[in-house]
């Protein structure tokens, strides 16, 4: 997998790819759909080969003319396949037009929503809305939504009906896939928020074309990351691999700074200790190769501090006033920190910026950081993600 089929990109983004595509010779809107439907056709042949009736559904968009293409391949294979128009086909325009009157002149039967009073199809595929969707779906759009999500399986066309493909928010209703075959580029919305609930398995193809936008996201795969570990020498100590002290843990609250400094030892470093304000049980849960120790004021952490090479302050933290002088001492550290949880709602509290720092909120300590509520960060969380960023420095997670 190469670089450029990392990058997430947003609709209006891929609409620009689809227009340089375009702008290639030899390459026309039609081909495209034609490779699409292509696309489409193998994953059905693939994982639904026992599917006995298939129904494509399409709307007046782009996205239509994926779907009238793929049910002449299948009705030209010799599969039982129809399909059901949702919104007048003549809004039809363009390509999509075009590939409607070939399905339709080489004999797929099709029938209109109103009328279709058929049992659920084994396979439905979504062809109606596409990336163009900006709220929710309603009247007969919703209704051909709903009637796609009774089918014994279903394959989405690019994008499932009814997701935005910037944020991720399932629309309702939305149809819910189980392989969504993606085109041309990597929508944002079908990696967060509701997107991988009801895209399913994701397939990407890039239509065989090498179309390049700008983009300011991309996909973390484990395969990429695994790359830039180097190979560790035989002749080495947990010395060699950092120190990660986790600042945490307060009583009746343990567990969470157990399971971080844990983390850490697994996820590779070579020495994990655990710092914990008065009254906490000095137990690590069996974790035998942690060290404990207890911090009452900020003189003491600074200290354990200095020996560190990373320091993740917040997991069961609390926010009392041994908290914050805990936090306090953390932000005067050093070494370069992991902000989580409690410490997420002091920095909120009271804001400082830094550089080196990676800060992990969920969405509630998210709306805390930014002042927001929790349902703003999850109607947009690539925008929330950024706001952290310009607001406190490091990355945030």
């Amino acid at each position: 997998m190469t670089a450029s089929h990392l990058r997430l990109y947003t609709a209006e983004q891929t609409r620009a790819l689809d227009r340089a595509a375009c702008a290639k010779p030899g390459i026309t809107g039609m081909e495209l759909m034609h490779r699409a439907a292509q696309a489409l056709q193998h994953w059905a042949e693939r994982d639904y080969a026992g599917a006995e009736r298939i129904g494509v559904y399409t709307g007046t968009g782009n996205n239509a003319g994926d779907g009238y293409l793929l049910a002449l391949l299948l009705h030209e294979a010799g599969r039982a396949v129809y399909v059901v128009q949702v919104g007048d086909p003549e809004r039809l325009s363009g390509d999509a037009c075009a590939a409607m009157e070939r399905a339709r002149d080489g004999g797929v039967a099709m029938r209109a929503f109103e009328q279709d009073d058929s049992e659920p199809a084994d396979l439905a595929v979504d062809a109606l809305l596409g990336t163009g969707l900006e709220r929710a779906p309603t009247g007969v759009y919703a209704a051909a939504i709903e009637r796609i999500n009774q089918a014994s399986a279903v394959l989405a066309a690019d994008l499932p009906s009814g997701l935005c493909a910037d944020t991720g928010v399932a629309h309702r209703p939305c149809v819910r896939a189980d392989t969504t075959v993606t085109f041309l580029a990597r929508k944002r919305g079908l990696y967060t928020a509701d997107g991988p609930e009801h895209a399913g398995q994701i397939v990407f193809t890039d239509l065989q074309v090498d179309a390049r936008a700008p983009f300011d996201a991309a996909l973390l795969e484990w395969g990429n990351l695994y790359d830039q570990l180097a190979p560790r020498r035989r002749n080495v100590h947990k010395g060699s691999f950092g120190h990660v002290l986790v600042a945490g843990g307060a009583r009746d609250f343990e567990g969470a700074s157990t399971l971080c400094a844990a983390a850490a030892l697994r996820a590779g470093c070579g020495l994990a200790s655990l710092a914990r304000p008065p009254g906490a049980q000095m137990d690590t849960a069996g974790y035998l190769e942690l060290m404990c120790h207890a911090v009452a004021d900020r003189a003491q952490l600074r200290a354990r501090a200095a020996a560190a090479d990373v320091l993740a302050v917040g997991p069961g933290l609390g926010t009392d006033a041994c908290a914050r002088d805990l936090f306090a001492a953390a932000l005067e550290a050093r070494a370069p920190l992991v902000v989580d949880a409690d410490a997420l709602h002091l920095l909120a509290a009271e804001a400082h910026r830094r550089d080196d720092w990676i800060l992990t909120p969920h969405p509630g300590e998210a709306a805390a950081l930014l002042g927001v509520a929790a349902a703003d960060i999850q109607r947009d969380r690539f925008a929330a993600v950024r706001g952290i960023v310009e607001k406190y420095g490091g990355v945030s997670v």
